[in-house]
């Protein structure tokens, strides 16, 4: 098992919270990651590794 971080990201395009995970894999923090991207964006990251970013997913309907 890994150790990520989910990153919220506001309308300012900062940080303000931080969500810890543990997951098997990559694709199993990304599907994770993804699903929290409602009504603000998030960028996944393991240490200093950043997996993935996703948009506000309200903002792209």
């Amino acid at each position: 098992m890994a150790e990520y971080r989910v990153y919220l990201v506001g309308m300012d395009d900062h940080f303000y919270d931080a969500i810890p995970l543990i997951c098997a894999n990559d694709a199993e923090a990304i599907e994770q990651a993804r699903r929290l991207a409602l009504g603000h964006g998030v960028e996944l990251w393991q240490l200093d590794r950043k997996v993935a970013v996703f948009p506000d997913q309200n903002k792209t309907r």
